[in-house]
């Protein structure tokens, strides 16, 4: 798993640094950003903790019906 995760990454890197020369603005910010997280990891990977999960909102998916009617 740990090996599939740098092949993503490399693959990711190399996809950002052609990006980071073809945006602007914002979004070069963003994508500069996201490589010096990349670089950080690299040098440091003991000292990276991931962001924390987005809690799913309560109720059913939009488009879906409530399953209150299987109780």
């Amino acid at each position: 798993m740990r090996g599939q995760s740098l092949v993503a990454i490399e693959g990711l890197e190399k996809w950002m640094r052609t990006q980071a020369k073809r945006s602007k603005g914002a979004q070069q910010a963003n994508v500069l950003f996201g490589l010096s997280q990349i670089e950080q990891f690299r040098a440091e990977p003991n000292k990276f903790t991931p962001a924390p999960a987005v809690e799913m909102p309560p109720g059913a998916p939009i488009g879906m019906p409530s399953m209150d009617f299987i109780d």
